[in-house]
């Protein structure tokens, strides 16, 4: 999907934004002088059981878009298929990043860490990806930027929703993966990812986080945000159980063309998020 005007040949004023995702691997294209979203394309991929099968299929997909051979005033990448832990800022330093990320990950050859400081936040993303996924982007991209995408997510949401005082669940879905945040009073005080099957799989998960973090789904907001419709079983299941059920609106630091208004405004927020 591409704004009428956009011209393939001359990106030298515009950035591209990556997302690797769990389900999906998408990207859009941005022009830097009027700050407009003028290109976006996604695919599906098919299931990797381990992340050689992963990387094959990335490569797969970024040899093969020409646009990609383009000088991109900048190229930002955020990766969703990556564990993470959440570390406090107090207890962050760059030696002892494996330390936080085993805890609650089994060790695996072969894998770089890294740390990104969450916006608003006293907390710190700890993640750790492929070291020869890193060296295919390298490959293809030159220099880039990269942080997790939940960082970006997060970063984005507590923005565009730093006027809303009390507290939310924001609910972000892929086809088999959701992440979940809770904030109050714009700051974050829940956050998790789940791996999901069915809609009362995903249910479930939502309720269960809600009840530990003492969330009343009929007074609080739930936002709905990323691959969910309201066709959708998913969405038809969970609106059955939460009265307060709402979509997001897009990222408001960007603007778009009118080409991706057919574009639902949940859709593709954590890409658009990526900047």
């Amino acid at each position: 999907m591409q704004q009428e005007i956009f011209n393939p040949n001359n990106l030298s004023h515009h950035h591209l934004s990556l997302l690797l995702g769990r389900d999906d691997v998408s990207y859009s294209i941005t022009d830097e002088l009027t700050k407009m979203v003028v290109y976006i394309k996604s695919f599906h991929l098919r299931e990797a059981s381990n992340r050689s099968t992963y990387r094959l299929i990335i490569k797969d997909i970024l040899n093969q878009e020409p646009l990609f051979k383009n000088n991109f005033n900048k190229v930002v990448l955020g990766i969703h298929n990556a564990n993470y832990t959440l570390v406090p800022d107090d207890f962050i330093h760059q030696k002892n990043l494996d330390l936080f990320y085993n805890f609650n990950h089994l060790p695996e050859e072969e894998t770089e860490l890294y740390a990104d400081n969450l916006p608003h936040t006293d907390i710190h993303t700890v993640y750790g990806i492929d070291r020869q996924l890193i060296q295919l982007l390298e490959n293809i991209f030159g220099e880039f930027t990269l942080q997790h995408a939940l960082t970006f997510l997060v970063k984005q949401l507590l923005e565009d929703h730093k006027a809303y005082g009390g507290k939310r669940m924001y609910i972000y879905v892929e086809k088999q993966h959701v992440d979940m945040l809770i904030t109050a009073q714009n700051k974050l005080i829940f956050c998790n990812s789940y791996r999901y099957t069915t809609p009362e799989d995903l249910l479930y998960f939502i309720i269960n986080a809600g009840n530990k973090n003492q969330f009343n789904f009929t007074l609080h907001e739930c936002v709905l945000l990323g691959d969910i419709a309201r066709r959708d079983a998913n969405y038809q299941l969970c609106n059955q159980y939460i009265s307060n059920l709402s979509f997001s609106h897009r990222p408001i630091a960007k603007k778009y063309c009118s080409e991706l208004q057919q574009l639902a405004t949940q859709q593709h927020y954590n890409l658009f998020s990526i900047y």
